[in-house]
């Protein structure tokens, strides 16, 4: 099961000391040796060319270090929303195969390890401090103005492949990062594409309609790819005039669900069963099933331990008005909801924190705002959210700092009171350290360390 508890005993204190000192300075040369904090300065002339010159980058990156991806099949899985949720449960259900199967999700929530899992356990902290040390000779010199792709996106992808190729791994599930076109993950050259759908999300540098997000989504497909989807819409004219134009692959669609967990769960069975026929394999419904039911990524319609006198807490990394459209409809559903509704929110300055509020006021009896806090990236300030909130006649308060604000928030419940926090991965990965540290997480290798049941509430219906 991936990311279940390991059974192995607690470390010492000495190697305790010796795994947090070596995966802080790994993170650290990882981080502010590597992220730009100002844009690469690129040369005049059509923007498609610019994007094309970070692809070539990627690409020249790959071959510096010795090519890991080579010989890895791999599976992408590329969309809007629903990424992760669908990587995860491919990977399971090729692992209920026999596969053994390596995984990249991203952004991570707590530990950079988590991004990196094999079998169902995250990278440990001192081979992740090795792969830092591994790439760095390669992608230091390249931090300077005129590289035109993420030197810290293209190190991250090294890495996991590397890590890949070490752990001698059958298959590779990779969620890809914003776009598709011009995703750095393509150079990875994936053999299966699980494409989720296009909705708003990254109009910064996708573009601003719809039509043009699924350009870039769609822009995964290559070559010889096996296509899975399940979008309609833009998304999937899209998928259709790039498969037309790579001479007519075949595409498998999956039929869309008003409920998003079906959804995501037919991509999964769809994808798994693409990549099962590179191996010459046959889906085994049982086995698949079984896979699907036992696993969810954390900080997804997370139940988290209530105690004495506290509310229900739902821990959710929606960050897009289709993923809070989609947690709420949930939530509504729960039969445990009978006192009030108290939201613990904060977004990144460039996700449109202002439909995403709109839509939360509806269900909100009370806000607390706050800023989640990410390496490089700005968060929308904490006031400025509580005052949306108050303009739409919901009682609001500040609170910048996340865990005072998660206190604030808990303080002014009862146990009858739902609290549900949400509005971006980076404050649910901050806010989920009250019941399970990252420090443990990062030393269990795994994000739920304590032997304790999962209490996840979105499992999907059986399809």
């Amino acid at each position: 099961m991936f990311f279940q508890a390991l059974s192995m005993s607690k470390p010492s204190e000495q190697s305790r000391v010796q795994v947090l000192e070596a995966y802080k300075r790994a993170l650290h040369d990882l981080n502010e040796g590597l992220i730009r904090l100002e844009p690469p300065r690129l040369p005049p002339g059509p923007l498609v060319e610019k994007l094309r010159g970070r692809m070539n980058a990627m690409r020249r990156f790959l071959d510096q270090v010795g090519n890991p991806e080579k010989g890895l099949p791999v599976v992408s899985v590329v969309g809007t929303s629903g990424k992760g949720s669908v990587a995860l449960r491919t990977a399971e259900i090729l692992r209920a195969h026999g596969l053994k199967v390596g995984l990249h999700v991203s952004p991570y929530l707590q530990v950079a390890t988590e991004k990196i899992c094999v079998e169902g356990c995250y990278v440990s902290g001192l081979d992740f401090a090795d792969l830092v040390d591994w790439v760095l000779p390669a992608a230091r010199p390249l931090v300077r103005p005129e590289t035109p792709a993420s030197i810290h996106g293209m190190a991250s992808i090294a890495m996991a492949m590397e890590h890949f190729r070490r752990m001698r791994t059958d298959v590779v599930v990779f969620e890809a990062g914003c776009g598709g076109r011009y995703d750095l993950s393509l150079a990875l050259k994936p053999v299966v594409v699980a494409l989720t759908g296009a909705s708003r999300d990254h109009v910064e540098s996708l573009g601003p309609s719809l039509e043009d997000i699924a350009f870039h989504k769609s822009g995964m497909i290559r070559g010889k790819t096996r296509v899975v989807t399940a979008a309609g819409g833009p998304a999937l004219e899209a998928i259709f005039r790039q498969i037309s134009s790579q001479g007519g692959l075949a595409l498998t669609r999956c039929r869309p669900s008003a409920d998003w967990r079906i959804t995501n769960t037919s991509l999964a069975l769809g994808a798994a069963r693409k990549a099962l026929e590179v191996f010459g394999m046959a889906l085994d419904a049982g086995k698949a099933w079984q896979a699907v039911e036992q696993n969810n990524l954390p900080a997804r319609m997370e139940a988290m331990d209530q105690g004495p006198g506290e509310p229900h807490a739902i821990l959710d990394g929606a960050h897009n008005l289709e993923k809070i459209s989609a947690s709420l409809s949930i939530v509504d559903d729960l039969e445990s909801q009978k006192g009030r509704r108290v939201l613990l929110t904060g977004f990144l300055a460039t996700k449109e924190p202002g439909k995403m509020i709109e839509r939360l006021s509806h269900w909100a009896d009370q806000a607390i705002t706050t800023s989640p806090r990410v390496y490089g990236k700005p968060s929308f300030p904490a006031e400025e959210a509580a005052t949306l909130f108050r303009a739409l006649k919901v009682p609001a308060k500040a609170i910048h700092e996340p865990v005072e604000a998660l206190r604030t928030a808990i303080s002014m419940c009862g146990s009858e009171d739902t609290l549900l926090i949400t509005g971006s991965l980076y404050l649910a990965g901050e806010i989920r350290n009250r019941w399970y540290p990252a420090e443990e997480v990062l030393l269990r290798r795994t994000s739920w360390p304590e032997m304790k049941p999962k209490k996840i509430i979105w499992n999907s219906p059986k399809i």
